[in-house]
């Protein structure tokens, strides 16, 4: 373009001052001059030729007519402002363009800076000299990028820490310094023009290289560390892992007990009640372990758990003797082995195999860290958990358990009958069922059945079958709660035979904030004879009435007052219970 300008002021001009662009174009050659941005057009000395720079000066050369200054200023403008024009309409990259999605790419990762949102081109194509300027502002990205790559691989810890926050520094790969060199060098003109260092480019990506080499021998020796499998972070992790598969839980039922004594029996060291002489009859007071348990869960495999739990206890006072009315003792409770179908009981069923909790209504299965009542109800007690008659709250055998996450789950078990640590002592087995419906989010229903036989005082076989059905309501801050037990039950004494007992609970609960609940628990039972004996007397109705507070989640303490009738003692107790 340039040339062609030339030549046409050739044609428009006089000879004079022909011969005055002759001279100029001879002497400064402005036809072949490349212009760019940092180019000068500087005039010999011994011509008197205008000096044209980029910052736009003339300086005048003494000597020369005021015609030649005059065309040779005209002149120089004239070509001063074609290069204007032409490098203001530079080429436009197309859209189709490989760099498009190469800048793309590298801006997703974080290494174009400058443009609002992440968008460098919006929808419209841009000039090869924008495109040469997103490439320089992504180098002197790069460079920070990966100094700050190789500062933090320096300092990094030894041992494991907890991950860190997300860098604000992007990371560079080869793959984006790979990139960035091919678009270089489509690029490195317009890189010149702006004032970029082309030739230092290479020198820089090679440097990049080498820090990229650098930082990836650091992550070998670190990744070397962690994967050796007698290394200190393979170890931990191993540790860990077993950590997780053993689960040790369990609480402490520590209190203080105080018996008060009837208004027909008089004196406090009254020893006897109804002719039951025994020391659970006895008045008791004074600071007591009611129960401890520790419990161990073992998963070796997914499929498999392991479980085994011991209970100790006892150690409260006689107000009559002084002795303790009940011995401590330990006492293995939980001894089994499960097997879960599709490894989570939440969605498939398990097998139970050993000594496990009967699973039969509401309350039985409910141990003392969860029961609101420091002790069971007196039905619940006297059919299930009597140990001068029959103790089946714990038994030997095999039971399956439905999937828990549905709304209907249920159990199924065979037992020795016989019930903890013990050997069974007839050839029968006995079976237990227990099913439970979710009517409403707030309504469980629940019915069970248990079917066996024991020997009477006379030895011979009878029928000790229990049926059940059990209720839980939920509304608001209030909590009711009850069921139902009827039982065909031997009679121990010398004549045999059997009787049928029946007894009911209900419960009534009132939460007060997050902290506080009081209860309220009506239970009455009917033993179907009267005999001195542990079931002395047709059978006894009594009212639990407490508060308890939870002092955090695993503590909470209880304050109760218990009142039975059929001339037995009140009780208040004071506990603290504690899980872990």
């Amino acid at each position: 373009m340039l040339t062609v300008i030339w030549r046409l002021i050739l044609l428009l001009i006089p000879y004079k001052v022909n011969h005055v662009v002759t001279v100029l174009q001879s002497s400064c050659n402005l036809a072949e001059l490349d212009f760019t941005v940092s180019s000068t057009v500087e005039v010999a000395n011994d011509t008197g030729c205008v000096r044209l720079k980029s910052h736009g000066r003339f300086q005048y050369m003494e000597g020369e007519s005021q015609l030649k200054r005059t065309v040779v200023m005209v002149l120089c403008l004239v070509v001063l402002a074609s290069c204007a024009v032409v490098m203001a309409q530079p080429t436009d990259v197309p859209k189709d363009h490989w760099a498009y999605a190469a800048i793309e790419s590298l801006s997703a990762k974080g290494l174009v800076l400058g443009y609002p949102d992440g968008k460098f081109v919006g929808n419209r194509a841009i000039t090869r000299y924008e495109m040469a300027t997103i490439i320089s502002r992504v180098l002197d990205n790069v460079d920070k990028s990966i100094d700050a790559a190789k500062s933090g691989m320096a300092s990094a810890p030894a041992a494991p820490a907890p991950a860190p926050a997300a860098s604000s520094t992007p990371s560079v790969s080869p793959e984006d310094l790979a990139t960035i060199s091919k678009l270089v060098d489509e690029f490195k003109t317009e890189l010149a023009v702006i004032g970029a260092d082309v030739a230092g480019f290479k020198e820089r990506m090679d440097k990049q290289d080498e820090k990229i080499d650098e930082l990836q021998n650091n992550v070998d020796v670190i990744k070397s560390g962690i994967e050796d499998p007698e290394g200190s972070i393979q170890t931990t992790i191993s540790d860990v892992k077993k950590l997780n598969k053993v689960k040790v839980s369990g609480y402490l039922q520590a209190r203080y007990t105080y018996d008060f004594n009837p208004a027909n029996i008089t004196g406090n060291t009254t020893t006897v009640l109804n002719n039951a002489a025994t020391a659970s009859a006895k008045a008791q007071q004074g600071f007591g372990v009611r129960r401890g348990r520790l419990k161990v869960d073992a998963r070796p495999t997914d499929n498999t758990g392991i479980s085994y739990q011991i209970d100790f206890g006892g150690g409260q006072t006689s107000i009559a003797t002084g002795t303790p009315a009940n011995i401590y003792q330990v006492v293995t409770k939980d001894a089994n082995i499960q097997y879960y179908l599709k490894g989570d009981p939440g969605i498939g069923g398990t097998f139970v195999l050993g000594q496990f909790l009967t699973p039969f209504g509401y309350q039985l299965v409910r141990s003392s860290s969860v029961r609101e009542t420091p002790e069971f109800s007196e039905v619940i007690t006297r059919l299930f958990n009597d140990s001068s008659t029959l103790d089946i709250e714990y038994d030997r055998g095999l039971k399956y358990s439905s999937p828990t996450e549905q709304a209907l789950t249920y159990e199924l078990g065979v037992m020795n009958g016989a019930g903890p640590n013990q050997y069974d002592n007839n050839q029968a087995r006995n079976t237990v069922g227990k099913i439970r419906l979710a009517v409403a989010d707030n309504i469980d229903l629940g019915v069970s059945g248990y079917w066996g036989q024991e020997p009477d005082g006379a030895k011979v076989l009878q029928s000790i079958n229990r049926y059940g059905a059990d209720l839980e309501i939920y509304f608001g801050n209030w909590n009711l709660k009850g069921e139902y037990v009827t039982a065909q039950d031997v009679d121990y004494r010398a004549a045999g035979g059997t009787a049928t007992k029946w007894g009911m609970w209900g419960q009534v609960t009132r939460n007060f904030g997050a902290m506080d609940q009081f209860v309220a628990m009506y239970d009455s039972y009917n033993n179907g004879y009267n005999y001195s004996g542990s079931d002395a007397g047709p059978g006894t109705d009594t009212w639990n009435v407490g508060w308890i507070h939870y002092m955090d989640s695993a503590t909470k303490l209880k304050f109760f007052y218990k009142m039975p009738d059929n001339n037995r003692f009140n009780t208040a107790i004071f506990e603290v219970v504690s899980i872990f």
